[in-house]
């Protein structure tokens, strides 16, 4: 009878285990292979979106349906080309199935990958076609499978041209008898002559479409020697002045006063462009070595230490603290550094171009390709690169 009990205890635990297994089978995924899936076609695809006037607009796709649930990492596309051959015009990555695209980013990169320069070049309306890569992650059961597309929708957009170039820092000018030559020499081309410009700083913002900011200048002034700022070479509409012949400010057209500092020494001009406040205060530092010349070399001299600076100060009893160079790099981009002698004793380099200060073994200049007039302050280390 034991046999016979223990004989029927073994056949139930048997049935017991096939059944579990027969279970485990039926809760087994079955891995589908997915070829595509769904983009869903926006309610704004049947009109014309103003990307001027459009803050942002958002595209939603279906997860592809692998038989179970899994992670995915996700590839929006948008193409001026159907066929998807040319570059993408916006290719972004998502975890989620939808997407947020900014109206302005679009306009801007469909003006980049067109290279519309004008307003005359940017269409009316143009159509975009989208599409959503897909392809699993976290699934090592799916970690061979290859990324599939979506179907493919298009809508039409109405893209604007954007002047996207960044003004350069407005310059003003001093101008007296204190200033380069010493003779009030106001003309179109006596810029590092009679002209010698406040220089903007690497460590400042401007306006990109003004070119609004702070601009300041530092050297060494005589206190008989008047001067005035002026903002562009030749005019005298724009000018800043004194009220007083001494240090108190005035803006207008003409008829302020010429500026005095009350002794000689070194004092620091500050100008904000933008909200046009003045400031001429006494040299917070040092006095500054004065130097006899003033070199310029880099990959346009083969790096030559003997290309001498032109000085601006040429007037008896004054110190020369500015240096200009015209540098023609017109086939090619090269790089510039400011030094006092072959020894490499003293010298100035930054990363910054067209303008920024100078520090000493900074490292080389990288200049544009161009031709420019370049100033270099060497108490402050400022220096800037004008276009000829």
């Amino acid at each position: 009878m034991k046999h016979i009990l223990k004989s029927a205890l073994l056949l139930l635990c048997g049935a017991a285990i096939l059944t579990a297994c027969d279970d485990d089978r039926d809760h087994n995924p079955t891995i589908e292979l997915p070829t595509t899936f769904k983009l869903n076609a926006p309610a704004y695809s049947s009109a014309v979106m103003n990307l001027e006037k459009t803050g942002s607009f958002n595209l939603t796709w279906s997860q592809p349906d692998y038989g179970f649930p899994v992670s995915c990492e996700y590839t929006l596309e948008l193409n001026t080309d159907e066929t998807f051959e040319a570059a993408p015009v916006l290719s972004k990555v998502y975890s989620t199935p939808e997407a947020e695209i900014a109206g302005a980013d679009l306009n801007t990169k469909l003006q980049v990958q067109e290279g519309w320069e004008s307003e005359d070049d940017a269409p009316a309306e143009m159509t975009i076609y989208a599409r959503v890569l897909a392809h699993a992650v976290g699934s090592s059961a799916l970690s061979n499978t290859n990324e599939i597309a979506s179907n493919t929708i298009s809508f039409k957009v109405a893209p604007t041209y954007v002047n996207t170039s960044v003004a350069a820092p407005e310059l003003w000018y001093l101008v007296g008898d204190f200033t380069g030559t010493g003779n009030w020499k106001n003309t179109d081309d006596a810029i590092g002559l009679g002209l010698v410009p406040m220089l903007p700083s690497d460590n400042e913002t401007y306006d990109v479409i003004t070119g609004q900011g702070v601009i300041s200048y530092t050297g060494y002034f005589l206190a008989s020697k008047g001067f005035k700022l002026i903002k562009e070479p030749g005019g005298w509409n724009d000018q800043w002045g004194s009220s007083d012949n001494a240090l108190s400010p005035v803006k207008n057209d003409g008829g302020s006063s010429n500026f005095f500092v009350p002794s000689d020494g070194y004092y620091t001009i500050t100008l904000n462009t933008a909200t046009d406040e003045l400031s001429i205060v006494a040299y917070a530092g040092d006095a500054p070595a004065v130097y006899t010349q003033m070199l310029i070399s880099g990959d346009f001299n083969g790096w030559a230490t003997d290309t001498q600076m032109t000085a601006v100060y040429t007037f008896s009893d004054t110190e020369c603290h500015d240096w200009y160079f015209d540098l023609d790099a017109t086939s090619g981009d090269t790089t510039a550094k400011f030094l006092i002698d072959s020894a490499w004793s003293v010298n100035w380099g930054d990363t910054a171009f067209p303008y920024g200060k100078g520090a000493q073994n900074g490292p080389n200049i990288p200049v544009a390709a161009g031709k420019y007039r370049v100033f270099f302050n060497d108490i402050t280390g400022q220096y800037q690169f004008l276009p000829l």
